[in-house]
Parts: C-alpha cells; structure tokens; sequence
C-alpha cells in the first residue's frame, strides 16, 4: 500500500534539499520561494512515475527529463553551459541520496522503505515530515540570521562589466538589503547613480532618464527590471540592469557573481560607498574565499 501524500511530500522535503545542495555547491543566488515550488514540481512528477509499471530503461530516462524543468524553475534562465553544470551538480547528489538509501534498503531494511522506480517512498507519519520541515527551517533561518551580523562592517569591491565600459566600486555591507529580482530570484546590489553612469550604453542612459522623467522606456533587448523596494522613507521602484560580468573582491576572498542586477538609485548618502550589497552576495564571495584558503593549506 502507498499513501500518495506521503510520498508527494517526501519527495518534496527531499528534491527540495537537493536544489538546496546544489545552491550552496554551485554558489547559485536564487530565491527560496523558487526553490520549494520547484521541488513541489518534482515531488508531483515523482508521483507520475510510481503510477504505471514501466520498464527501468523507461524510469531512468523519465527521471532525467523530469529534472530539467525542475532545475529550471529553481534557478531560472541562464547559459546553456551553466544549466548543464547545475544539472550535472543536482544529478550527482541525487545519485549520492540513491546511493544512501539503498546502503540503508540494504543493511537495516526498515519496514515502510521501497524504491519504486526510483522514486523514494518511506511509510512515514505526515506529522514527522512537517516536525523535520519546521526544524529545518528554523536552522536556515538561524544560519541566515547568523551571517547577517558577521558580514555588518564589511568592505567588499565589486568589478563590473557593462555595455558602457567596466569600472570600479566601493561597497558596503548592508543586512536590510534583501532585494531581489522578481522573476529569476537574483540578488540586488544597489548602486548610486554617479558610479554606474559611465558603464551605461547610451540606449541605456535614455533608458534610466525615461524613467527618472516618468515617461516611457525605450526598449533595450530586457535586460532592465524594475525592482520595488521598502524604506523608512516609503516604497517606490528602482530601475536594475543585469551587468555583463561581475567579479566582488573582499580582502584575500574573489568570486564571480555574474546574474546579479544592479539596481539604481539617486544617492546612497553612505559617504565613499557607491554602493550596497546583501547578505546573499557577501555568503557568496566569503564562502569561496574560505575554499579557496582551504585549498592553500
């Protein structure tokens, strides 16, 4: 006997870990949201694959056309090489799960575990699933709180490449800065004006002076966003761009952070800080930092 919800479920908890691996392993700045409405897609087409007896051949090539949308609704659009790097990530650790289970199939067989096409089923109470959700939550939110203070004070230098021309900023760590782009889920560095006008093409100046008058846009190939934002002062929009190539220094630590968006604003009265960037973007560039050293040693 095999409860469907429970095996909707736990496919969703663990496609949802999966996405979160990769994430982590491919420094991916995606929204959580996506995240767990893509795993939801990939617990419901697991749910297909249980349905009709099919030949295994038939299961394995199901199984791998079933985490291509997946993926893509977790991570959104991006370069063919980098969606078959992020598929190569998140097919791995999948085999490395498989891998666990049958050594626990194998050794303990625990009544209420099977593997039914490849798809994990375990007869397990709804109630724990959502305990080991909660838990798990609570210590992403705990993790997330955690790296918010120990990036307050921090200096990073962001390299960026724009239609315009390349250039140089200073910026500044700023724990309220959560902004992200609404459809891919990027992260938004926020960026004054003065220091990202000669990196702007001229199509992309009467872009921004379109805007700041109210009037209408031309059009400049989608590659601007407009991304609102909550203040002290209010709520409003802020035109954003997504740079050409992006490279963040902070002390010995580097990273790439191409698909980022820079968004716009008049002035960010912070003194010699021409821009902001979140806590999303200072894990990023940290983290590799500390791999980096680890490797060194």
């Amino acid at each position: 006997m095999i409860y469907m919800d429970v095996l909707v479920a736990l496919n969703w908890f663990l496609d949802y870990l999966l996405l979160c691996g990769t994430a982590r392993l491919m420094h991916i700045p995606c929204r959580r949201g996506r995240r767990v409405w893509a795993s939801l897609v990939g617990a419901l087409l697991a749910a297909v694959l249980v349905l009709p007896p099919i030949p295994s051949w038939a299961a394995a090539i199901l199984r791998l056309t079933a985490a291509l949308p997946v993926i893509w609704l977790a991570f959104g659009k991006c370069r063919v090489t980098q969606f078959l790097s992020r598929s190569a990530v998140f097919f791995l650790l999948s085999t490395a799960l498989a891998g666990v289970v049958l050594m626990i199939y194998t050794f303990a067989a625990p009544q209420g575990l099977r593997v039914i096409n490849g798809v994990i089923y375990y007869d397990v109470s709804p109630w724990f699933l959502a305990l080991l959700t909660a838990v798990s939550y609570g210590g992403l939110c705990l993790w997330e709180r955690v790296n918010r203070h120990r990036h307050i004070g921090q200096v990073f230098v962001l390299h960026l490449t724009a239609d315009g021309g390349t250039g140089t900023l200073r910026a500044l760590y700023d724990s309220g800065n959560r902004l992200t782009e609404q459809f891919s889920g990027a992260p938004v560095i926020v960026a004054a004006k003065k220091a990202v006008w000669p990196l702007l093409s001229t199509d992309q100046k009467q872009w921004v002076t379109a805007f700041d008058n109210h009037a209408t846009p031309p059009h400049t190939g989608g590659r601007w966003r407009l991304v609102p934002y909550r203040s002290v002062g209010g709520t409003g929009m802020l035109p954003a761009f997504c740079p050409t190539r992006v490279w963040v220094t902070s002390g010995r630590c580097k990273q790439e952070i191409t698909g980022v968006y820079i968004a716009i604003c008049d002035d960010l009265n912070r003194g010699e800080y021409t821009a902001l960037i979140g806590t999303a973007v200072a894990c990023l560039v940290t983290e590799k930092g500390r791999q980096n050293d680890d490797k060194v040693v």
